[in-house]
């Protein structure tokens, strides 16, 4: 049940149209497949790092602070849902804009330089320890387990933007399309965290 959660916070993370979206969709139509790809692949990796340290985290916190178990998910849960809350305002804020950036894109090293954008991120850490947090994984087969399960939802996502950035052009360019696909990761988000209430 964790790998499969796993899964679907991977996908859901990477599901917001933010900064690291822009630029593999800015990849894929300024650069080329590969290129875009190679981000994809960097914004997955990265989100592959963070699930690692956040899973060890959470793990050796809940065994630190085992009578305290319900109040470290707890914690977590609020963590995830003020974070969903905080994802959801920008996207209001925010719902005027297209996922099309008209920059001109420099199209070296993709992987490295997406790899390092996705790390510096300190909200994507919380994020992280919020979704461990309420997720009690036990031995470092499971945390590597889960990560990959992150990584591959992560990576399906930032892939798929990386593919079909240049062909759905026009949907990134529809900001009502973008407000909706943030609307459905922000709630989602807040969903992972209250569901350890119910």
């Amino acid at each position: 049940m964790e790998l499969f959660q796993s899964f679907l916070f991977g996908l859901t993370i990477a599901l917001a149209i933010g900064p690291i979206a822009l630029l593999i969709i800015n990849y894929g139509l300024n650069c080329s497949l590969k290129v875009a790809a190679l981000s994809g692949t960097g914004a997955a990796l990265a989100d592959f790092a963070y699930s690692l340290v956040a899973f060890a985290a959470g793990s050796a916190l809940v065994l630190l602070l085992t009578q305290y178990k319900n109040q470290v998910e707890l914690t977590a849960s609020l963590i995830l849902v003020a974070f969903g809350g905080w994802m959801l305002f920008g996207a209001w804020r925010n719902k005027g804009a297209s996922a099309v950036n008209n920059h001109e894109t420099k199209c070296r090293r993709p992987l490295l330089s997406t790899f390092a954008l996705t790390i510096v991120n300190p909200l994507t850490i919380l994020l992280f320890i919020g979704f461990s947090g309420r997720t009690v994984i036990h031995g470092v087969p499971a945390i590597v387990l889960n990560g990959l399960g992150v990584f591959a939802g992560s990576l399906i996502i930032q892939l798929s933007l990386a593919f079909f950035g240049n062909v759905l052009k026009s949907f990134f360019r529809n900001k009502k399309a973008v407000f909706a696909l943030n609307v459905i990761s922000s709630v989602a988000i807040i969903i992972f965290g209250l569901s350890i209430l119910f």
